[in-house]
């Protein structure tokens, strides 16, 4: 899942989604993408990287994991998002994805739900 975002898309959501609220055309963002070891967990991810992205003082972490696509029908109670992956669903501050066989969901977050549906947004295209 690491590879699924670029520094570009992690610099572009930044910048649209105001990550430094002072920003101008020349703030730099940085993004480092750690991958997770899940194997202590019994609810094991299929992959899971830790998401840090920072720019000239502002900074957030997420991780996104990325799990069989069977799991999403425990949020199906939830609001769905038209036009996000192949079906996707809000609610409890968090929003999940399914994209073909897999899940895209986010453990750890310290951005907005909507800054990490942005981050979907740019991930998805790569997961087919």
């Amino acid at each position: 899942v690491c590879a699924l975002l670029s520094q570009a898309d992690a610099a572009d959501v930044a910048r649209k989604r105001s990550l430094n609220g002072a920003q101008t055309a020349a703030t730099k963002y940085t993004l480092k993408a750690t991958k997770v070891d899940n194997s202590g967990n019994s609810a094991v991810p299929t992959s899971s990287c830790k998401f840090s992205i920072s720019g000239e003082g502002a900074s957030g972490t997420v991780v996104i994991e990325v799990v069989p696509a069977d799991n999403i029908s425990a949020y199906a109670d939830g609001n769905k998002v038209p036009g996000l992956g192949d079906q996707a669903y809000s609610g409890g501050g968090t929003t999940v994805v399914r994209v073909g066989d897999l899940m895209l969901q986010t453990g750890e977050n310290s951005f907005t739900q909507g800054f990490a549906v942005e981050l979907y947004r740019k991930m998805i295209p790569k997961l087919k």
